[in-house]
């Protein structure tokens, strides 16, 4: 068995996706020949809405050879230099082929240096394109390109670059040309014993149910007119109302406005963090009684919500004609592996071309209330059925499998050129 050293901020009893990529690495990453050490935070002692707990994902982490929690981080400087310390120890004991970093937060590229002094391989794990992440804010150019020749110094550091997704990496790959090799592709993914543990409970009582989990960002639709507001940029340009409910709940809209009978029969479920902003776009669209809110919920519970689905709400943010998002959102691996319809308001990018190509669902524009009362429309008239196999690919083992292939190619010494026969002609 090799040895891997996995470096995470967030790791159980925190809860959310990014959580999840790691406890899931570790849970699978033995099986293909790699133990795990893992270094994280001290559980924090209070949490905020962003910040959830959930124990239940602790199950996955049993693998781990150990579990080593760090105080902090007080201050960024001085937790690199706990976790450093940490690795130190740990190697004075065992022996270890190489680290991994997963960020965000993206100032944990801070310990390649450090790590690679230690005599370490180190591996950056990128959850998201950084400073090519359309979403991300920034004070003014100035402080974006600061990012970038940070992100890229960072980048150009490490021995192996991981994109989650593909048009990520050729982001990257492209535009990134100091790299000490080409990025590679690890995606998210889903967990087939998430789902078997739990029985499907969709029940027959004519009720429509639109399931949506994860985080909305309402306040996109109520913009801040201060002049330093005004002043913030983004990498590239987007339409960030895509990733509320408001135009699904106008499509409900309309179909009721139509006497469609199924604007009386749906139900839209959100489990996922409920704010101030998200209360207001509810309670404004007229259709408040078809809505249910249902808070953060433990992973497990929200698979067994997603199986007792009709139907499974997928938005993002719009991008202008021609541009691609260079993200994929982590529930779409959950939505494929509970294999239910998937109504995917997505502009272009690997999420639309996945379920365009594997026919797991329907896909919109993301700010198109027509288009999306259509589909519903559609979805609850002649659901489609997903194809369960076509999702393979991204079960958490066959995630684990690429990461452990990767890292066995990092740390393989290159063979010597072998010498030429006599008389053979060499060509350079």
């Amino acid at each position: 068995m090799k040895h891997l050293l996995l470096i995470s901020y967030y790791f159980p009893p925190d809860g959310g996706a990014g959580t999840q990529r790691a406890a899931k690495l570790v849970k699978w990453l033995p099986s293909c020949g790699w133990d795990t050490t893992v270094i994280t935070r001290t559980p924090a002692a209070t949490r905020g809405p962003w910040d959830p707990i959930d124990e239940g994902l602790l199950a996955d982490v049993g693998s781990a050879r150990a579990v080593v929690r760090v105080p902090g981080p007080e201050m960024r400087r001085r937790w690199i230099e706990r976790i450093t310390d940490a690795a130190r120890t740990i190697m004075r004991t065992q022996s270890v082929d190489a680290a991994l970093v997963t960020m965000s937060p993206f100032w944990l590229s801070g310990l390649g240096p450090p790590l690679r002094k230690l005599g370490l391989p180190v591996v950056l794990d990128l959850r998201d394109p950084w400073a090519f992440d359309g979403w991300r804010e920034y004070r003014s150019r100035w402080h974006l390109s600061r990012d970038r020749r940070r992100m890229n110094a960072a980048l150009a550091a490490a021995d192996l670059v991981i994109a989650n997704t593909p048009e990520a990496g050729r982001v990257f790959g492209d535009r990134v040309p100091s790299l000490r090799r080409p990025p590679v592709v690890v995606t998210n993914g889903f967990d087939p014993d998430d789902a078997a543990a739990i029985a499907p409970g969709r029940r027959p009582d004519g009720v429509f149910r639109l399931v949506h989990t994860g985080t909305f960002h309402c306040r996109t639709l109520e913009p801040d007119r201060r002049l330093h507001a005004r002043l913030r940029v983004r990498p590239r340009p987007i339409d960030g109302t895509g990733r509320t409910p408001f135009y699904l709940l106008q499509a409900i809209a309309r179909l009721r406005d139509t006497g469609d009978p199924l604007g009386a029969r749906i139900r839209f479920i959100h489990a996922g963090l409920v704010d101030d902003a998200l209360r207001r776009c509810v309670d404004a669209s007229g259709v408040a009684d078809a809505v249910e809110l249902r808070g953060y919920r433990p992973h497990a519970e929200s698979v067994a919500l997603l199986q007792s689905a009709d139907a499974l709400f997928l938005p993002l943010h719009d991008l202008p004609a021609g541009e691609a998002a260079r993200i994929v959102p982590g529930k779409l691996y959950e939505y494929l592996g509970v294999a239910r319809p998937i109504l995917a308001c997505l502009p272009a990018g690997d999420a639309r071309t996945w379920i365009e190509s594997s026919g797991a669902g329907l896909v919109t524009r993301p700010t198109d209330s027509d288009a999306i009362a259509t589909a519903l429309r559609r979805l609850a008239a002649h659901p489609v059925t997903p194809d369960p196999a076509w999702a393979t690919r991204f079960t958490r083992h066959a995630i684990a499998r690429r990461l452990a292939a990767h890292l066995d190619e990092l740390i393989t010494p290159a063979a010597p050129p072998q010498p030429a026969a006599s008389g053979e002609v060499v060509k350079c």
